[in-house]
């Protein structure tokens, strides 16, 4: 099977949190309802909506991307959002998530579902596609 990184996205990005999804499902989600919280509400605003737990969720699933400078990034969030000026941490997770005009979070999901054997029985918990494998 052809794994479409654009029909994980989609599928995150059109439902609530995965409750018994895979593990990249519910990783991706993290990453994209931040990134989306972020983006557009600001920093405070991520944090004063989450609990410690889902900010460190959020911080796992950057890790689990294979992006630990951001999860670091977002660890620190909490101590940072309501001192730091908020242009200055936009701008900051801005850098870390567009380089060189790529984006960084496509580039490592595309990995993530690359690294995936192409051959199963069943899906695979561990992998950000949540797709079954043929």
């Amino acid at each position: 099977m052809d794994l479409d990184p654009r029909a994980a996205w989609n599928r995150v990005c059109a439902a609530a949190p995965p409750a018994d999804g895979l593990a990249g499902d519910r990783h991706l989600w993290a990453v994209v309802d931040l990134l989306t919280t972020i983006s557009a509400y600001g920093t405070e605003s991520a944090v004063e909506q989450r609990t410690a737990v889902e900010i460190e969720q959020a911080a796992a699933a950057h890790d689990y991307f294979g992006l630990p400078r951001l999860g670091a990034w977002i660890r620190r969030l909490p101590e940072q959002a309501f001192v730091i000026e908020y242009s200055v941490l936009l701008r900051e997770y801005m850098s870390m998530i567009v380089v060189d005009d790529h984006e960084v979070l496509w580039g490592a999901m595309e990995r993530k579902l690359a690294e995936r054997p192409t051959t199963s029985s069943g899906p695979d918990k561990d992998t950000a596609a949540g797709q079954e494998r043929s």
